[in-house]
């Protein structure tokens, strides 16, 4: 009938692990690891390497053609017309010269008879309230 031979004897199934194939799966395991040891170390390699940003150049001149316009209000100055036929005795500026508020732009040739008149009529207000 039935004999059972698995009992003291070689058994029919063959074992797995024989050296060949551990020394395929040992093989495969190692190789596995260098290889995703080193693709993570070129990953943050290539991360942690910083880009240098080109230098950054100021322009301090333009060149262009064109016509150029200020960018505020622009002011003609004329010397004052009157009676007294003041005129202008210097220049201090040229045309198309900046210049800032309160600034001596010209000398007229009454200066020195109105600075007189000013002086004048500041010792007059000087004196006017001692009067009283």
């Amino acid at each position: 009938m039935l004999q059972n031979t698995n009992l003291e004897g070689s058994s029919p199934l063959k074992p797995i692990f024989r050296p060949p194939f551990l020394l395929v799966i040992l093989t495969t395991i190692i190789s596995s690891g260098i290889g995703i040891y080193t693709v993570q170390n070129n990953t943050n390699n290539v991360g942690s390497k910083k880009e240098q940003a080109a230098p950054v150049v100021k322009v301090t001149t333009v060149t262009a053609l064109g016509r150029l316009e200020p960018k505020g209000e622009i002011i003609k100055l004329s010397a004052p017309t009157s009676a007294e036929g003041n005129r202008v005795e210097e220049l201090l500026v040229r045309e198309g010269t900046q210049v800032k508020q309160g600034q001596l732009v010209a000398i007229l040739d009454s200066r020195d008879r109105l600075s007189a008149a000013l002086a004048e009529a500041q010792e007059q207000v000087r004196v006017g309230p001692s009067k009283c």
